[in-house]
Formats: structure tokens, C-alpha cells, sequence
């Protein structure tokens, strides 16, 4: 027996230590997914092992209702139930989910570098359907999510941590009543949201000045919300999955409702027999991934797309392996890929929005047509009808950002981009980037130039600018030479 230290809760231990005979050891699991036991990898829920018995599993009470049966029965039933889940809603929405549940198994082969962020206004049954799909784990309905992102950044990390190889469903990312309110969900989910599709958890030091145990996620996120998180880099990191009202099916006898009353109990018994997972995953992400990425999109989104698929094609393996679907099996499998694909697509048309140039651009271009700013014609710099918009048009103490003409803008670098950021803020949004990186951004996309030669002809020469660097030459994409701005704009 270790002797007691200084402290009162030490010599309680090591009294009942030094005073138990006969001590009887116990092994007590406190997480969900695979782990070894007695050289035997077996899947931990709320229930114990599937397959082996006098294993004891507790959970927090907030995961308590992670169960799947000890001894499944009836599996081709349950898989058949499990397969109807696609009618219960368009197939946008039930095959990236159902994907994803026979993926999140995986975890441990193949981590999933992203979150599958569900969203849509209220009233459109995403946390319904969500709920649902998470029924392949346990009893869920749309209002017992596990995880809130009312909670705090600590306790998300440590539920992402112990839903090991399973979903953990984040609920409630919405609009708060106050500006630091937003402002501090916002930095949550941006931090953890990073964390998650690296992999990793924030590293802690001790009052020892002693590492902590770090708490990276081994499971699969789902998160439900009334809307998109911002910035282009963090939306990289999501698989988006949008939900309008009419996408999910409703009413007393709708596919919805008959999963929900007969279906849902069954769903578990489904995954019991998925016990062997590390031998049947197939060698093919790879392929998935270049066949994404031929597509061209965000680095991070073929492997998104290939990862779910891989979740996708262990369903479809494992329904025709047991042979209980009465389907055309690749078809099925072109379908998920399909759809799979199709939300890859429509997410790179999103993140489009959000990229750094284009939300420059676009600032601009509002700053410029409400008459909060202006800009004077290249040629005719004192000409009033030539300004951008023209004084009647203005703002009083509109600020000047620089010139134009037909070709290019010619901007004074600090005061737009101080201009644009606090646009974006009082918005409510940030603008995640600095002045530097925009002009590198800009660059890289053809649109930034080099200043013009300082001759005596130049503009900016006869301006008294031709030793200004702080002064962008950019492409005009959004104004005419007549200072009006297109009616697309």
C-alpha cells in the first residue's frame, strides 16, 4: 500500500486500502466504441459489449441513452428498417445521415476529418430526423440531444471524446439574443470546430506546470442549426447538409412517422451484427477521394465526400452480404454516391460566399451603392456626375477610398479594408482576415496588378501617388466606366 500524503482524501484510501482483505478487482468502462478485451475487440455501449457478457459500462448521464443490444435478434428485420430510414425524407438529407451512421464505427480506421452540420430554419424537422438516424445508437428523440452548444467548450470535448467509433449529436447552434452572446458562441464553435476536423484537442497545463490530458474527438460529430457558421476555412471543415420544411416527410401516416413508432427500436439490432468491421472496410478511399477531387473543390472536401461514401458502401455491403434487400445493390451505391457528390458541389458553390476576395468585393460593391463611401472617376477626378455614386447619392461625410475606371479600381489599401471590416461587424460577422492577406489573396486571384510605372503620363504619377504602395491596382468587376453598378450586383 502507498502511504498516504498531505492530503485528508489520501489517508482515506490508503486506509481502506491497508484494512480491505480479499480485494476483488473490477473493470468498469466509462466510453462507447470498439476496445480489446481479453485479446477480443468488442463494441462498448450503455448496455455493455455487444456479444460478450459481464462487461459493465457506465456512462455519464447525459450519454446514458447510447445502448445497442447485447445479443441482437432479428438483424435482416432491423436492416431492412434501417434501409427504409432513406423514405423518411428527400434523399439529400436521409443518405448523407444514414451514411454516416454506419461510418461513425469506423472511426477508429478511418477518423472523420469533418462535422456533418445539419441546418435549416425552425420548423423544418432537422432535429426530427436527426434525432432519428441517431436511433441506430439508443433511444433518441428531436428534444434528448447528448450535447448542447449551450454547454461549455470543456464538456463538448470530453462527450466528442468519450463517444468513441459513434455519432454525438450537438443540438441548438442559433441566433442569440445579444451581440456577446453571438459573439462568444461563435468563437466556441470556431475553436472546437477546428480542433474536430484536425483531430485534436486543446492542450492544458496543470497547476504544476504539467501537461493535461487532452481530449481529441473519436467519434463522429453531427451538428444540428438554423444556420451556417461563418468563414470559409471553418465551413471547409463541415459537410453540409441544408433542410427545408418540405424535404421531410409529415403526417399520421407518413414514412416518417412509421419509423419513429415501429422502426426506430429496431434500428440497433442492425448495427449488433457490425462486429467485424476492421476486416471488412474496403480498400478504396483512395479512389473515392481522387474521384471527388477531379471535381475540383477544397482540399478538405473529396475526403469528406470519400470518407461518407465509405460509410455508404459498408451499408450497402452489409445488406447485401445478408442478402434482405430486394434492390438493385450498385444502383443503390450510385445513389449515395450521387447524392454524396451533389452536396459536395452545392457546398463549393457556398463557400464561394465566403471566401476572403469575394466578401471584399461584394463589401464594396454595398459600401459603394448605399453611399456610405465613394470613389472619383480616373480621368475626371473632380467631376461630381462621375463620382461613384454621384454626390446627390451620397451619405453626408461619405469617406473617399480611391479612383476607377473602366478597367480597374485603384484603391487606398488601409482605409478600405479598415472600412470593410467594420462593415462586416456591424453585421454581426467577422472578416477573418488581415490587410496583408487579402492583397495576397487578391493576387492569387489575377485580380490584384502591379502599380503603374511612375512616368509623368501615369495616373497615379500625376496624382502624387506614384510612390505609394498602400495604393491597389485591382480588376473592376463591379462598376462600369459610366460609375454605375451592374444590375447583377
Amino acid at each position: 500500500v502507498v502511504e498516504a500524503g498531505s492530503a485528508t482524501r489520501d489517508h482515506l484510501r490508503a486506509a481502506m486500502q491497508a484494512t480491505s482483505r480479499e480485494v476483488q478487482t473490477q473493470y468498469v468502462y466509462g466510453h462507447i466504441g470498439w476496445r480489446r478485451i481479453s485479446e477480443q475487440q468488442v463494441y462498448l455501449s450503455g448496455a455493455g459489449a455487444v456479444g460478450r457478457d459481464n462487461v459493465e459500462v457506465r456512462l455519464p448521464p447525459d450519454l446514458i441513452r447510447y445502448k445497442l443490444p447485447t445479443i441482437p435478434e432479428h438483424v435482416e428485420e432491423a436492416l431492412r428498417a434501417s434501409y427504409a430510414f432513406l423514405d423518411t425524407g428527400d434523399y439529400s438529407v436521409t443518405v448523407p445521415l444514414l451514411a454516416a451512421m454506419y461510418l461513425a464505427p469506423l472511426s477508429s480506421i478511418i477518423p472523420p476529418s469533418f462535422t456533418l452540420w445539419v441546418y435549416g430554419t425552425t420548423g423544418s424537422m432537422k432535429s426530427t430526423i436527426t434525432a432519428l438516424a441517431c436511433s441506430h445508437y439508443g433511444k433518441f428523440s428531436y428534444n434528448t440531444p447528448p450535447a448542447s452548444w449551450t454547454g461549455t467548450s470543456n464538456a463538448l470535448e470530453r462527450k466528442a471524446f468519450l463517444v468513441k467509433d459513434a455519432p454525438l449529436w450537438i443540438d441548438d447552434y442559433t441566433t442569440q439574443s445579444t451581440f456577446s452572446g453571438m459573439n462568444e458562441l461563435k468563437a466556441k464553435v470556431d475553436q472546437l470546430l477546428r480542433d474536430w476536423g484536425n483531430r485534436a484537442g486543446r492542450s492544458r497545463m496543470q497547476a504544476n506546470l504539467k501537461l493535461r490530458q487532452t481530449f481529441a474527438p473519436r467519434g463522429l460529430i453531427i451538428s444540428t442549426a438554423e444556420q451556417l457558421p461563418p468563414g470559409q476555412s471553418i465551413q471547409a471543415r463541415l459537410f453540409q447538409v441544408e433542410v427545408h420544411p418540405e424535404m421531410v416527410t409529415r403526417g399520421a401516416n407518413s414514412p416518417l412517422t412509421l419509423a419513429q413508432t415501429e422502426h426506430a427500436q429496431r434500428y440497433p439490432h442492425a448495427l449488433g451484427e457490425y462486429d467485424e468491421l476492421e476486416q471488412k472496410l474496403p480498400e478504396r478511399l483512395l479512389d473515392y477521394t481522387e474521384a471527388a477531387r477531379a471535381r475540383g473543390a477544397h482540399l478538405r472536401m473529396p475526403a469528406n465526400v470519400a470518407s461518407l461514401f465509405v460509410g455508404w458502401d459498408m451499408f450497402v455491403s452489409y445488406a447485401q452480404q445478408l442478402g434482405v434487400l430486394d434492390c438493385d445493390y450498385d444502383g443503390l451505391r450510385d445513389l449515395g454516391w450521387q447524392m454524396l457528390v451533389e452536396l459536395g458541389d452545392a457546398q463549393q458553390v457556398t463557400a464561394q460566399d465566403e471566401k476572403p476576395v469575394m466578401m471584399y468585393l461584394d463589401a464594396l460593391s454595398q459600401l459603394v451603392a448605399q453611399g456610405s463611401v465613394y470613389l472619383r472617376h480616373r480621368e475626371y477626378p473632380e467631376m461630381p456626375d462621375k463620382m461613384l455614386p454621384k454626390g446627390a447619392d451620397r451619405e453626408v461625410g461619405a469617406e473617399f477610398l480611391g479612383w476607377y475606371d473602366a478597367q480597374y479600381l485603384y484603391l487606398l489599401s488601409g482605409p478600405t479594408f479598415k472600412t470593410i471590416v467594420q462593415f462586416y461587424r456591424n453585421s454581426g460577422v467577422v472578416f477573418n482576415d488581415t490587410e496583408r492577406g487579402i492583397k495576397v489573396k487578391l493576387r492569387e486571384e489575377g485580380l490584384l496588378h502591379p502599380a503603374e510605372r511612375p512616368t509623368g503620363n501615369t495616373f497615379l504619377y500625376q496624382m502624387g501617388l506614384s510612390t505609394r504602395p498602400w495604393v491597389l491596382r485591382i480588376t473592376n468587376t463591379i462598376f462600369n466606366n459610366e460609375g454605375d453598378l451592374p444590375e447583377n450586383v
